[in-house]
């Protein structure tokens, strides 16, 4: 587990340097706890995060800019059907990252089904955190690197 955590910072430094411009992570939680805890995670990593406690307030802010990747707790998806397919039509190439509460397959599952790309248990530590946003950023950046090769 070591090294793979070893190798896992390393490239992770590696896909950061080769990145121009800095990557926006949206972060919408009704908890301020969860809230702060990934904005601190991810403000060390040297990402730009902005966090919000509703989807409106997410919609609304953030129609100009370039979200990489949102974490929504999926809660709101549950509490409004439509969230996660909502910010896939308002933001079709960000991945979404659904922070769930409990262990149930059912909730995985549907939120994979309504659209998000990941997901991640609460609480979370740094780590977990760290790799999955990573492997999507990779995911991004080698999709990115394939469509400017094919043009």
């Amino acid at each position: 587990m070591r090294k793979l955590l070893q190798h896992l910072r390393k490239r992770q430094d590696s896909l950061r340097s080769n990145r121009v411009i800095k990557t926006l992570i949206l972060v919408i939680d009704p908890d301020p706890e969860v809230r702060k805890s990934a904005e601190t995670i991810l403000e060390n990593d040297k990402y730009w995060v902005e966090a919000v406690s509703n989807l409106e307030s997410a919609l609304l802010s953030h129609t100009e800019k370039k979200v990489e990747i949102i974490l929504i707790n999926c809660e709101l998806n549950r509490q409004d059907d439509f969230a996660i397919p909502k910010i896939k039509n308002d933001f079709p190439d960000t991945k979404i990252i659904a922070m769930i509460n409990n262990y149930e397959t059912d909730t995985i599952r549907d939120t994979i089904i309504a659209g998000a790309d990941d997901y991640i248990r609460k609480p979370f530590s740094s780590d977990d955190l760290r790799f999955i946003i990573e492997s999507l950023l990779d995911e991004c950046f080698k999709s990115n690197k394939r469509a400017i090769e094919q043009v």
